[in-house]
């Protein structure tokens, strides 16, 4: 069985501004592709990291911190908030905004897909 201890992570630039909040269960690895990808990157001055027994419980915290945090490069409701919906999947375009509730009843019902897809593998 697989740990699902994930790591919230929060990236400051050199004067304590919230840059991007995010999720990964290797944080540090999710930085090396963030310092490839993101054009921001260089201005990331302080890293920080919150851990969480579960990939469900970072994701409601993610999705929680970015509300009320709202760090310069997270845009909520969006793939760039929540990659977990579509992990590789870029948007075409984004969606209207969406509400915390909205974000995780969305966050759940994939959950219960996920959930239903491993019984249907596992089933002989």
């Amino acid at each position: 069985m697989r740990d699902d201890r994930t790591g919230l992570y929060r990236l400051f630039d050199g004067s304590d501004q919230l840059l991007y909040v995010g999720i990964a269960f290797v944080p540090r690895q999710r930085w090396k592709t963030h310092a490839r990808q993101k054009p921001w990157w260089g201005q990331v001055a302080l890293r920080e990291i919150e851990w969480f027994p579960s990939r469900s419980e970072a994701e409601s915290a993610e999705i929680r911190a970015i509300e009320a945090e709202r760090p310069r490069y997270n845009i909520l409701g969006t793939e760039s908030a929540r990659p977990t919906s579509g992990v590789g999947k870029a948007m075409k375009a984004a969606p209207e905004p969406r509400t915390v509730e909205q974000i995780i009843a969305g966050l759940e019902a994939a959950r219960e897909r996920r959930r239903g897809k491993a019984k249907k593998d596992e089933a002989p």
